[in-house]
């Protein structure tokens, strides 16, 4: 079972517990969070992009599925 392995940089969405001051809020806001993810390719369309960080020789389960929106997704890099 060969897959192909990707590197993928997309946007984050963010979220924070508790109160915040009004420049708290405008730092968080300044910048939206860059990942970037490494995995085997399971899937991919239009919509969305699927990795997973191990799969099972033996019986081809999934460990660790990730799925990212297209609409996040700044670029997808093969790995060697």
């Amino acid at each position: 079972m060969k897959r192909q392995i990707v590197e993928v940089e997309w946007l984050d969405s963010m979220s924070a517990r508790g109160w915040r001051t009004q420049s708290e809020v405008e730092e968080m806001f300044a910048e939206i969070p860059v990942m970037c993810s490494i995995g085997y390719l399971l899937k991919r369309n239009k919509n969305k992009i699927a990795l997973g960080g191990s799969i099972d020789g033996s019986n081809g389960n999934i460990n660790h599925y990730h799925e990212i929106p297209m609409s996040a997704v700044k670029s997808i890099r093969r790995v060697k």
